[in-house]
């Protein structure tokens, strides 16, 4: 849910002072968040999806939520189930030992 609110603010222009203003710090993000996705890429090809999902947990969070192409593509490979509907999600049965649904 959190990468679909992300995926639509990225549909949303920001304004130009704005853009301009932050621009050095966007440029910082994106580097931060291209090394964490580059490294997730390689835990995954190395069949470690653990450290792939915490990796691209801290791109998100680093990015603030504005997931970029790379970072959507690995998550789906990932958790393939990630983009289904919440009612979807919420007919599915719970995982053994799991506590109740929140969502």
């Amino acid at each position: 849910r959190t990468l679909e609110r992300a995926l639509k603010r990225l549909d949303q222009p920001l304004e130009p002072k704005l853009l301009k203003a932050q621009q050095p710090c966007l440029n910082e993000l994106a580097e931060r968040v291209e090394t964490d996705v580059s490294a997730a890429e390689q835990a995954y090809q190395q069949h470690d999806p653990v450290t792939a999902g915490e990796l691209l947990g801290a791109a998100d969070l680093a990015w603030g939520g504005l997931a970029t192409e790379r970072l959507v593509k690995l998550a789906r490979e990932l958790a393939p189930g990630f983009t289904a509907a919440p009612e979807d999600i919420a007919k599915e049965p719970p995982d053994e030992g799991a506590g109740p649904n929140p969502g």
